[in-house]
């Protein structure tokens, strides 16, 4: 019930990065929870079934007069045209300015959400990557990337002891990591903080609870 609500949130809100987000991370906690762990690959058939009804049903929706339906394809369709709604141009004056920068900026950063304050576009790169680099310089951006990779490690250790905690760990991953290469979340204090609050949890319950 609380996955429904939340993909008919997602899709009335006509985002394209959030809508992949979502289905991707459904997906990944499917292919973790009942392929990885239990080692059953005959699941994937079952999984490509699943894709293949998705795609029937988006499809018929599509052809119908599904508002949502038709405004978000619509989205999708304009993706080039629209450059990704400026995001492409946002990504490359926000490098640009990087480089343009003196050494102690690119070295610690111009500060915190700087790449709006100063682009001739008046918005923030929309990607974490780029907007890390450019606030907190080259030494945040090694911390995100040590962040990100000791996230990835933690993951295949829930996988390899067969936690529980595998499969949402590694939804929440997926979310976290699509969002960031096509949004701005870490400028965004309570979405950091709720996302490593529930890393947390995981951390800890992780050890206190006997793996599956």
């Amino acid at each position: 019930m609380l996955i429904s609500i939340v993909v008919v949130a997602v899709l009335s809100s006509f985002k394209r990065g959030g809508t992949i987000a979502v289905f991707a991370s459904l997906l990944v906690y499917y292919y973790v929870n009942n392929i990885k762990l239990t080692g059953g690959s005959s699941k994937m058939l079952y999984l490509l079934l699943l894709l293949f009804t998705v795609f029937i049903v988006v499809s018929f929706l599509d052809s119908t007069d599904n508002l949502i339906i038709e405004h978000l394809s619509e989205r999708f369709i304009n993706i080039k045209d629209d450059n990704g709604s400026g995001r492409s141009e946002a990504i490359s004056e926000a490098l640009l300015q990087f480089t343009n920068s003196d050494v102690i900026s690119m070295l610690f950063g111009h500060g915190w959400n700087m790449v709006e304050q100063t682009s001739k576009f008046g918005i923030s790169a929309h990607n974490d990557f780029i907007e890390c680099l450019y606030d907190f310089g080259i030494i945040g951006f090694i911390l995100l990337l040590r962040v990100l990779f000791a996230a990835y490690r933690y993951l295949k250790s829930l996988i390899a002891n067969h936690s529980i905690y595998a499969a949402p760990f590694a939804a929440s991953c997926t979310i976290f990591m699509l969002n960031t290469m096509v949004s701005h979340i870490l400028i965004y204090p309570y979405y950091l903080l709720l996302f490593m609050a529930f890393i947390s949890f995981v951390i800890y319950s992780s050890s206190n609870t006997e793996h599956v």
